[in-house]
């Protein structure tokens, strides 16, 4: 696995979480 791709994945981690957090405020 290269760099990116755990790069990606921690985004999309991120980004998930996120709107985990905005659909229970909305």
């Amino acid at each position: 696995m290269t760099a990116s791709v755990l790069v990606d994945a921690r985004l999309r981690l991120v980004t998930a979480e996120l709107d985990a957090l905005l659909r229970q405020v909305a």
